[in-house]
């Protein structure tokens, strides 16, 4: 089964050069794809044969238990998956990008588009879908990742129930609940994690030596492959990894021989995506390390503050709840919350952390534990306080909960988790807007307005714009996917490009070329955004060439719930104020 996942990644990875070089409505592009999706498919066979065997040989009641928590499960997140797509990132970049790539008829730079520059294996298969008009299959596509996951943290187990168990902890965790109904792909990078952990796990067992380096390097080349998180996973796993197989009889030969072949031929494996960025921006791992490369820019914004300051001054939490965090992350949780994690875990998983307090553990416990707590504590303070951003360490902490579980009271804390999971899925069902869109009381669009609100607006650009019009977007969430216009954005902070031009010394004229230089006939702002952040960025001196600016080279074209689109005019042409 881990073959052919690891299998169906290199496939995926051979569209990257064939997207770039002979594009994405290539015969060999659909290919490839078509031979990635098969090897997918026998993986699912695989993985579901493993798991048949395994329930064969548990107990009548538990296997009422996991059929039951399998199918509800499941169903759940089938049902959440069949509902339009409103996930921001994947509006963002993980559909968006490859709506580009088709439409420019090969993969291609975006230069505007800070995101189109990660690593995305997994877009590429968005690409493909979206190319042979499945777009609604793209969040099913997301869930086979999970599917997958839930046998391969199984296989840690030697005993049929506690493998049974980890499968189920893993669909139900409510994280990996809503990854898997949306298109994503964090659960990419979470398999791939788990096949390498698995491994590692083996080879300091004593088993499957030969194997090991070559399973280690693919999985993590593919990890590294599908998101950025990957990098600061392998930085942790690689030196533990050297370090626990020397307290082995492995010897130091070994260790360092498995070490260095796997790590080299992960950054092979990851390699095209450097080589790609590093063709387009001199940067290899661009937009990380831009003074490094050469590629910053002067900051017109004040410092960030650091996760940690962000908890104390915008959460104004106390510096003992933010002490906290380890612990709380897992028993508080809420989705599009930043101050709750943006997401939510389970209590269950604190059951890795007692394995601290175990004077023996095997050197896989041990591997699967520390790389669990250096990545968890790196992540808090490095990057924030975020639930997805841990996804590389979840295969790690369920393994290691489910088997101090077994150890204590296992049908108690099973329960726990089951009924936590539960309730987190019941949350979905008893979404009135989901009821009513199941229940045709609502359209497609009408759904789509609740949780975009900009909607309307994008729709009216759809349907009344010319077709080489180009909107430049100003703080309007930057939900590009939706948009058939072509778009532009300054980024994340979509003021910024605009208030540089203005801090520049630009006079109105100059800004109507500068907006020209890029092709934009209309600009789209959020009002209320707009205003709150140029008067907190610009001087008065500033402001009021803005205001020239709107009054003279904007002309109003419609505007709804303070969304406002203008055309911007020819220069020397007076718009209307």
């Amino acid at each position: 089964m881990t073959g052919a996942i690891l299998l169906s990644g290199i496939l995926l990875t051979a569209l990257l050069p064939v997207g770039l070089f002979a594009g994405t409505a290539a015969l060999w592009f659909d290919l490839l794809f078509a031979a990635h999706l098969f090897a997918i498919i026998f993986a699912l066979f695989a993985s579901a044969a493993e798991t048949a065997r395994a329930f064969r040989r548990c107990s009548r009641s538990f296997q009422l238990l996991f059929a039951a928590a399998a199918l509800f499960f499941t169903a759940v997140i089938v049902r959440e998956s069949l509902l339009p797509i409103t996930a921001k990132d994947a509006l963002i970049h993980h559909l968006a990008v490859p709506k580009w790539w088709i439409q420019a008829g090969k993969i291609h730079e975006i230069s505007w588009h800070e995101w189109s520059y990660y690593p995305m294996l997994m877009n590429l298969a968005y690409t493909g879908l979206l190319s042979w008009g499945l777009e609604w299959l793209t969040p099913f596509y997301h869930l086979t990742y999970l599917l997958l996951l839930c046998s391969v943290t199984g296989r840690f187990f030697k005993d049929p129930k506690s493998a049974l168990t980890a499968s189920v902890v893993t669909l139900s965790l409510p994280i990996c609940m809503r990854l898997a109904s949306t298109p994503l792909v964090d659960l990419g990078l979470c398999l791939y994690s788990a096949i390498a952990l698995l491994s590692a796990a083996e080879f300091l067992q004593g088993r499957k030596h030969g194997s090991a380096a070559l399973t280690l390097g693919l999985a993590w080349g593919l990890a590294l492959a599908s998101k950025l998180n990957a990098i600061l996973a392998c930085v942790i796993f690689f030196p533990l990894l050297f370090a626990f197989a020397l307290t082995t009889k492995l010897g130091l030969r070994r260790a360092f021989q498995v070490t260095a072949v796997s790590s080299l031929l992960a950054l092979a494996i990851y390699s095209p995506w450097l080589i790609k960025n590093y063709s387009w921006t001199g940067n290899p791992v661009f937009p990380l390390y831009k003074s490094l490369f050469g590629n910053a820019v002067e900051s017109i914004s004040p410092r960030g503050l650091n996760p940690l300051e962000q908890r104390v001054m915008l959460y104004e939490e106390s510096w003992l709840e933010v002490a906290a965090l380890p612990i709380r992350v897992f028993v508080q949780g809420e989705d599009e919350n930043p101050k709750l994690f943006d997401g939510r875990l389970s209590p269950y998983l604190l059951l890795a952390l007692l394995f601290l307090f175990m004077p023996r553990k095997g050197p896989d416990q041990k591997l699967l534990l520390y790389y669990s707590l250096i990545f968890l504590l790196l992540a808090l303070t490095m990057h924030g306080a975020r639930v997805r951003y841990l996804v590389p360490i979840l295969p790690s902490l369920i393994v290691l909960s489910v088997q101090m579980g077994s150890r204590f009271l296992p049908q108690l804390f099973f329960a726990i988790h089951l009924a936590w999971g539960a309730h987190y899925a019941y949350s979905w069902i008893a979404n009135p807007l989901s009821r009513d869109y199941f229940a045709s009381k609502i359209s497609r669009e009408a759904y789509l307005q609740s949780y975009t609100p900009e909607f309307e607006t994008i729709r009216f650009i759809n349907s009344n714009l010319p077709e080489d019009s180009r909107i430049y977007l100003l703080f309007t969430g930057n939900r590009f996917y939706y948009y058939d216009r072509p778009v532009i954005s300054a980024g994340h902070q979509s003021g910024n490009q605009i208030i540089a031009w203005l801090r520049s010394g630009q006079d109105e004229a100059a800004l109507r070329n500068s907006f020209g230089a890029l092709g934009a006939t209309h600009l789209l702002a959020h009002s209320a955004r707009t205003i709150e952040t140029f008067r907190g960025s610009l001087t008065e001196q500033e402001l009021a060439v803005w205001s020239r600016f709107a009054t003279t080279y904007l002309a109003p074209v419609g505007s709804h719930i303070g969304y406002e689109l203008s055309e911007v005019r020819p220069p020397g042409a007076a718009a209307s104020q």
